[in-house]
């Protein structure tokens, strides 16, 4: 077994989190390092490079200007950011089949009654404490599906279901408590319901990929980044931490794990762990939101028809796909995701030549036959990805309640961070840096006071 050179902090993950968590330190001059199980950094965020130059954006992209801390990142790194807010009509799929539609539809009066309401109720939700809101217990005892059928019925259901399963999971399995809270600390309601504006949640996209920004911070840690090292046991005493691999072991005097509660149950810890972070973990979970796909172009076709590339259906096996092209125009992007349930599901049994196949013989029913002039297909399952098991930590019926207060509460020398654990942008890659920058500046409190 490999003893790596003892550190004053270490980091297990090298997600946005963890990577701007050491950034932090090392710019303060405390010794850190970084422990990382994938053979490269940004966790849920990949970009990987193609031989011609292309860049395929398989993990989250979007941001937002509100997002000041991404975009202060992608600035500093020399990135490009575009919009992917579009001119033109929208298509909704029929399955086979689209309809055209105008991007600013037609008030409904119902639905926005309902988000005003769902705003109002946000409104008492403290972001960093959910589990105190006055109606705390009568909201996480019932999932944000069952309210809206008791408020609405299955046709209000169908009006909300894409955007919450794009943001948080599907609506049966998220706590009314905490959709209250993640949707308040991610802009509100609003913003996840308004596509093709300004106004929108999620607005840009850096054309170079995001996980250049981890790539840099990498390169500044100069050596101190360890990937290919799975952690397996975080063991602390009065001294310190021993961490331990499969092939090495780390000493440290404080570690600030980098990763969502559910993946910390893999985990061994000793002493063990309070039973209400234990218990957390149980209670989250990863949301599976089927595959992402990359469609690329030699240009964006669809804008010749009037187009402005959005598809969003609500029975179909692709929930959304998104004009995602870089302003520069070398390449044409059409970015989607599998539905996780119904259709989508068995989509996901296929091969991943057949799902391809189904994937453009379904848009090609509604973008034209153009949609079969593409250059390349591109994929990744995160809810397969063993590392990650899904895209947005979901924390179930009363797990706010009777366990939240544990998501960041140190244990010892243990520090917590990941985007899940932000009370702005949680779930976002704005929240993992403004995360992994919080656990920092805990560890740092203790050294430099």
């Amino acid at each position: 077994m490999t003893e790596l050179p003892k550190t004053r902090v270490a980091v297990v993950g090298a997600g946005f989190s963890g990577m701007s968590a050491a950034r932090k330190l090392h710019q303060a001059g405390i010794d850190v390092r970084v422990l990382e199980a994938r053979d490269r950094t940004g966790g849920r965020i990949w970009d990987p490079l193609l031989e011609d130059g292309r860049t395929v954006l398989l993990g989250g992209q979007w941001i937002a200007k509100k997002q000041t801390r991404m975009w202060t990142l992608g600035e500093e790194f020399g990135l490009t950011p575009f919009t992917t807010v579009r001119t033109g009509d929208m298509l909704v799929g029929t399955n086979p089949g689209a309809f055209r539609i105008p991007q600013k539809l037609p008030d409904d009066i119902e639905l926005d009654m309902v988000i005003s309401e769902l705003e109002t109720m946000a409104e008492t939700v403290p972001v960093d404490a959910p589990w105190n809101a006055p109606n705390a217990l009568e909201w996480d005892t019932q999932t944000l599906h069952t309210w809206i059928i008791n408020r609405g019925g299955p046709e209000l259901l169908r009006k909300m279901d894409n955007a919450i399963m794009g943001y948080m999971s599907l609506p049966e399995d998220v706590s009314l408590l905490h959709a209250l809270f993640y949707t308040r600390a991610n802009g509100g309601f609003g913003s996840l319901f308004s596509m093709g504006d300004e106004n929108a949640h999620d607005t840009h996209v850096f054309a170079e990929g995001a996980q250049r920004i981890t790539e840099g911070i990498y390169n500044e840690l100069d050596n101190r980044v360890h990937l290919n090292c799975p952690v397996y046991a975080i063991n602390q005493n009065k001294e310190g931490v021993h961490i331990e691999g499969g092939s090495f072991s780390l000493e440290a005097e404080r570690v600030i794990v980098a990763m969502p509660p559910a993946l910390c149950a893999r985990l061994h810890f000793k002493p063990s762990l309070p039973a209400a972070r234990n218990l957390l973990t149980q209670r989250t979970h990863m949301s599976g939101r089927g595959a992402k796909f990359v469609l690329m172009f030699t240009k964006p076709f669809w804008r010749e028809n009037g187009l402005c590339g959005i598809y969003v259906s609500e029975t179909g096996t692709v929930t959304i796909a998104i004009d995602a092209t870089p302003d520069h125009e070398k390449w044409a992007v059409l970015a989607g995701f599998v539905s996780d349930k119904g259709s989508g599901k068995d989509l996901m049994d296929l091969t991943q030549d057949d799902r391809e196949s189904a994937i453009i013989e379904l848009l090609s029913s509604a973008y034209g036959e153009q949609i079969r002039e593409y250059v390349s297909y591109h994929e990744h399952d995160w809810a397969g990805d063993d590392l990650s098991r899904g895209c947005v930590t979901v924390f179930s019926t009363s797990a706010w309640t009777s366990y939240g207060s544990a998501l960041r509460k140190p244990v010892g020398r243990i520090h917590w961070a990941g985007t899940e654990t932000a009370t702005e942008f949680p779930g976002q890659m704005e929240g993992a840096v403004r995360a992994g920058e919080r656990a920092a500046g805990e560890v740092l409190a203790k050294y430099l006071g």
